[in-house]
């Protein structure tokens, strides 16, 4: 099972996340949980947004049909967009608060 785990996370750089909690009812330690803010590859996610622009563009100015056959792509914007601000909306409170103690 290690060599897998290891092969695995070679391959993809990210550790495979238990779903719960191990069979002793003990929780995963943090580096287990760690996963890719978006399980696709970078230059997917990229194609995805760059393919929502002209659709939302089209769909806005144009007719409304544009925004119904790009709004896969325009969903992937929004969902792109929303996380990114989360992400900058936490580093900024943990950057804020004298508590926190290690780096961003």
């Amino acid at each position: 099972m290690s060599d897998q785990r290891q092969t695995d996370t070679e391959t993809t750089g990210v550790a495979d996340a238990p779903d719960a909690s191990f069979e002793d009812g003990s929780l995963p330690d943090g580096e287990d949980l760690l996963r890719p803010v978006f399980p696709h590859p970078p230059w997917a996610v990229g194609m995805a947004l760059v393919i929502a622009v002209p659709f939302l563009v089209l769909g806005l100015v144009g007719h409304w049909v544009w925004l119904l056959l790009g709004s896969p792509f325009i969903l992937v914007l929004f969902v792109w967009v929303t996380v990114r601000l989360i992400e900058r909306n936490r580093r900024a409170q943990n950057s804020d608060d004298p508590d926190h103690e290690g780096s961003a």
